[in-house]
């Protein structure tokens, strides 16, 4: 009888130690899944107070377009506008060519690593248009619209809504640039670290236009021999900085500033 009860007792415990060791392995399980669910992300809106940190994000995401591009469009002798929320700005030189062009669009959202504070997204709304007229041997004519740039920064990448004439239609999410490099201002951990809390600060460098970006551009604008390659990949597009939401008065003289450009060049063209 002693010899049953030691080894129902000794039963009994290995029962209890195995019971123990699965609580403690839930238990362990249970605080790697709470661990997870904290590095999350967080999709803030633009002007809505984070569920994450409280703060309330702003600002504009800025296409400034490179020499390269530049170049590109004074070959087509493109004309531009603004498309949706987004306000373009150009300036010519006394040649007529290109000396800067540049698209502002308001953030629609960011997306911030719920863990660390770190942007790991950043949205806007609006863009521009790019139209081009038949030149022989360059282009058959056509349209593109760029807007709704969204940058990815776990993928070094510009995704964006791409509209394009000639049966290229509407594209979300296109992945049209490779970023060479982002540059954080302050800590890089997003509004949180930068004591300014107005709009999360970074630029993107060394925006490479990718081969399918390529072809839907080209496809777009209807370009031929001469206009495929003004354009042929690698090209610069340029840099991308957030800034500031500009005032409605500066949206104003924005416009009227690009359309007395858009007017002198017309009439130096006519003249040629």
């Amino acid at each position: 009888m002693a010899a049953i009860s030691l080894c129902l007792h000794q039963a009994t415990n290995k029962g209890k130690i195995m019971t123990f060791r699965f609580r403690q392995v839930v238990a362990v399980s249970m605080l790697a899944m709470g661990g997870l669910a904290q590095a999350a992300y967080v999709d803030v809106p633009a002007g809505t107070p984070s569920p994450y940190d409280g703060f309330t994000y702003q600002g504009a995401l800025a296409l400034t377009y490179g020499a390269d591009i530049l170049g590109a469009w004074d070959t087509f002798r493109v004309s531009v506008s603004s498309y949706g929320a987004g306000m373009v700005t150009a300036s010519r030189d006394t040649d007529g060519f290109f000396a800067q062009m540049s698209q502002t669009a308001p953030m629609s959202s960011v997306t911030v690593d719920s863990g660390t504070g770190a942007l790991a997204r950043y949205d806007s709304a609006g863009g521009t248009t790019i139209t081009v007229p038949a030149l022989k041997s360059v282009t058959s004519g056509g349209s593109f619209t760029l807007t709704d740039l969204s940058v990815d920064f776990k993928q070094k990448q510009v995704n964006a809504t791409i509209i394009g004439a000639n049966g290229v239609g509407t594209l979300t999410n296109f992945h049209l640039l490779d970023i060479q490099s982002i540059t954080l201002v302050g800590a890089g951990q997003g509004c949180p670290a930068f004591g300014d809390c107005a709009y999360p600060r970074f630029t993107a460098s060394g925006l490479i236009l990718t081969a399918e970006g390529y072809n839907k551009i080209s496809q777009s604008l209807g370009l031929q021999q001469l206009g495929r390659a003004a354009i042929w990949d690698p090209i610069d597009f340029g840099v991308l900085t957030t800034v500031a939401i500009p005032e409605p008065s500066t949206y104003t003289l924005m416009g009227v500033g690009l359309l007395g450009v858009w007017g002198a060049a017309k009439r130096r063209r006519a003249r040629l």
